[in-house]
Formats: C-alpha cells, structure tokens, sequence
C-alpha cells in the first residue's frame, strides 16, 4: 500500500522532505492512540522544560506523589538509514532501490513506517545494524540498516497548582501514564 504525504500531522525538520542524517522527524500526538491525556502521578523527580527539548529552559522539578495534568505529546525520532540490498517488500515496490530509505517509527504487527522521496510507506523492514546477517527473511531482510532510528517522547503538562505549561521527557519511570485498553 502506498500512503501519501501526512502534512498535517508530520513535519520534517531540517531539509523539507529531503531527509538526512541528523534529521529530527516529529510526529505530533503519536501517543494519543495508546494513552488517556487527563491527571498522571508522577512517580520521581521530573524535570519541565519550556520547550520538548533538553537544551530548553528548565521551568520546574516535579516531585514524587504530586501530579500533572497531560494535554498532547510528540514522538521526536532521529531516522534510521538502509540501503536496498534486494527486491522490497510488496507494500514499498514503488521504492528506487537506488536511493537510501529513512526508516522512522514501529506499527503493530511488525511493520514500520519509512520515507523516501517525500512518500510514507508502513512496510516490513529490518530496523537494527546486523538483524539480517543470519537471517534469510525476504520481507525484512530487502534493506541493509546502516544507522539505527532512535526518538523521545515529549509530554506536554500542566503543572501542579498553575495554569502553566511545560513539557517533560517521558518514561514509565518517572511518570504514570493513563493508558487506554491497549496494555
């Protein structure tokens, strides 16, 4: 299945749609699918940033047993790179095997979300340095990795007694999300 630009939802930072490496992709209310937005407890000590980044102002340090109210989140993913070493997998035969694909974030079911030439494609695709050396597994092993994707999750919050907003790094160690029926 081919899958047009999602301009809405996506933007690319750094070269528009012309990904490379050291590129930031974002995706704005990834998590929205797996998590109740609303109060979460947080669980240790947290630091609130200005902006969904470490090099931004810190606002605040949440303590354990107070709580925050979430309102969105972003998933910030650094793009894996392969390298089309064989025929791809159905879903992205429209690839050119003869250009380099950014492979982004995980779906169910095994298939991840990749990029090329301005195009999304969810397909089946090895995603890490090595995971097709001993494997002779056509629908994944059609891309040699040559740079493992890697991301955050930005949670956008209210914070305790204010109507001021920040954002923190998310982890389940330091802050427990609502999920919804998923896990």
């Amino acid at each position: 299945m081919r899958l047009v630009p999602m301009f809405a939802s996506l933007l690319m930072c750094g070269s528009a749609f012309g990904a490379t490496l050291g590129d930031v992709f974002i995706e704005r209310d990834d998590c929205a699918n797996e998590i109740l937005f609303g109060p979460w407890p947080v669980k240790k000590q947290t630091i609130v940033y200005g902006e969904p980044s470490t090099d931004s102002k810190q606002l605040a340090i949440l303590e354990p047993n107070t709580s925050v109210t979430t309102l969105s989140c972003e998933a910030h993913i650094t793009p894996g790179i392969a390298q089309i070493v064989g025929k791809p997998y159905k879903t992205t035969k429209d690839l050119n095997p003869n250009e380099v694909v950014y492979i982004l974030d995980s779906f169910e079911g095994g298939r991840t979300r990749v990029f090329q030439n301005g195009t999304f494609y969810i397909t089946k695709i090895a995603t890490k340095i090595g995971q097709c050396d001993d494997r002779d597994d056509s629908r994944r092993c059609w891309a040699k990795v040559l740079k493992e994707p890697s991301g955050r999750t930005w949670i956008k919050v209210e914070m305790p007694g204010s109507s001021a907003v920040g954002w923190i790094l998310f982890g389940v160690e330091n802050i427990s999300p609502t999920w919804r029926n998923t896990h």
